[in-house]
């Protein structure tokens, strides 16, 4: 049978093995989420262009803020990213239901 698409990476285009959770409710593979985030400093893709973050996601700016670090609606820092256990046991289930 073939994959859900819910377990399917929207980075990699890969089934995920590790899925992350942003706060926006999307999820990812936390491996490529990490790197995206440390390298874009923000949500990927079409998830930067929702609407704007609610005020307790926001940090306020400090003078040791690095300037790749300004707060905004798009902007992901690896703390806000959680585990999907959810998701995950809902893989398991299906892996188990789909094995040979």
């Amino acid at each position: 049978a073939p994959v859900p698409p819910a377990f399917i990476c929207p980075i990699t285009m890969a089934p995920m093995a590790n899925p992350a959770i942003t706060p926006r409710g999307t999820t990812y593979e936390k491996e490529a989420l990490c790197d995206w985030i440390n390298k874009q400093h923000r949500y990927p893709g079409g998830e930067a262009r929702a609407t704007r973050d609610p005020p307790t996601q926001l940090r306020p700016l400090t003078p040791r803020t690095p300037l790749h670090a300004k707060q905004g609606p798009g902007t992901l820092e690896l703390h806000q990213i959680a585990p999907n256990f959810a998701l995950r046991q809902l893989m398991e289930a299906w892996i188990t239901d789909h094995a040979a």
